[in-house]
């Protein structure tokens, strides 16, 4: 088979733009973060991948890989940090409902803990999505330090971390 431009234009629709996407983060209502917000502050994020386990089974003398368990990597973002702290202060309280930082005890019921997470990849003209991904049942695993630093040019960030139950296209 040769390489033909034209069935390659023809095949290849635009491709979709790493830089063009949104970040809904639904707080639970005791973080009392802003959503709309947190979705402009997410600099970097991306979409969840998967991972199938091994099951090896032993037959004579030899192990056979068998499908097994699927397994969900933990997701980063990278946030931009303003100057009122608002998306990093809503982290740590969602944090801190989960185990706080001070009395090392639950601030809210394990009910209001998780919540889901959506990613949209956007495409080039406005309003449209491309495909949207749900993290289901996610909650901050880990809220990264913010460096600070004499010499350091532009804005802070920080990262967070989150585990979840599965993901789903929508």
């Amino acid at each position: 088979m040769t390489l033909d431009i034209n069935r390659f234009k023809a095949k290849f629709l635009g491709g979709a733009r790493p830089n063009r996407f949104q970040v809904l983060v639904n707080f639970p209502s005791y973080a009392g973060g802003d959503s709309e917000k947190t979705s402009f502050m997410v600099r970097a994020a991306g979409i969840p991948g998967v991972a199938m386990g091994e099951l090896p089974i032993a037959f004579r003398g030899r192990q056979a890989p068998y499908p097994g368990d699927t397994t969900f990597e933990p997701w980063t973002i990278t946030v931009l940090n303003d100057t009122d702290f608002g998306v990093h202060d809503a982290m740590v309280a969602w944090k801190n409902g989960i185990n706080n930082n001070e009395t090392n005890s639950a601030d809210a019921d394990i009910s209001e803990w998780f919540t889901d997470i959506i990613v949209e990849q956007l495409g080039r003209t406005e309003g449209e999505v491309l495909k949207r991904f749900k993290l289901i049942s996610a909650y901050p695993e880990s809220i990264g330090a913010i460096t600070l630093d004499n010499e350091a040019d532009g804005y802070e960030t920080f990262e967070v971390t989150f585990k979840y139950l599965s993901w789903t296209a929508v």
